[in-house]
């Protein structure tokens, strides 16, 4: 598959399977790759992996938390330019520590399926003008 018909990717990191499970089939229903992974530690390797368009993170994780995987995310070379929207019932939190700077967007849970479709779109497309200029 050549670059211009590759399909747009998101990736999905959240602890808990049954909501990362229904963040992906959401994404996969809208017509994009989705790879899921549960355990925060191994998500900056699926990320380089996988190279998303896009980023769903919860927080709240164990091991490495959300807001410790964002940083390295945005610090490392290979991933800063990835769209991250945190989907965390401590949307609240992130928005005190000033994530919306190193977050595309806050979304907290439940989860507003409309507001994460609209959003969704909005930065995947974003992402794809930047990576591919028109000349």
């Amino acid at each position: 598959m050549n670059e211009e018909t590759r399909q747009e990717r998101i990736l999905v990191v959240d602890d808990e399977p049954g909501i990362a499970e229904l963040i992906s089939d959401f994404c996969s229903e809208l017509g994009y790759a989705v790879c899921t992974v549960t355990e925060s530690n191994k998500a900056i390797a699926a990320a380089k992996e996988f190279k998303p368009d896009l980023i769903t993170l919860d927080l709240q994780m164990p091991n490495v938390d959300g807001f410790e995987l964002l940083k390295r995310l945005k610090e490392d070379p290979d991933t800063s330019t990835i769209p991250v929207i945190i989907v965390s019932i401590l949307a609240g939190e992130a928005d005190r520590q000033g994530m919306l700077s190193a977050a595309q967007a806050i979304l907290t849970k439940p989860i507003n399926f409309r507001k994460l479709r609209d959003k969704v779109g909005q930065y995947v497309k974003e992402k794809s003008a930047a990576d591919n200029p028109n000349p």
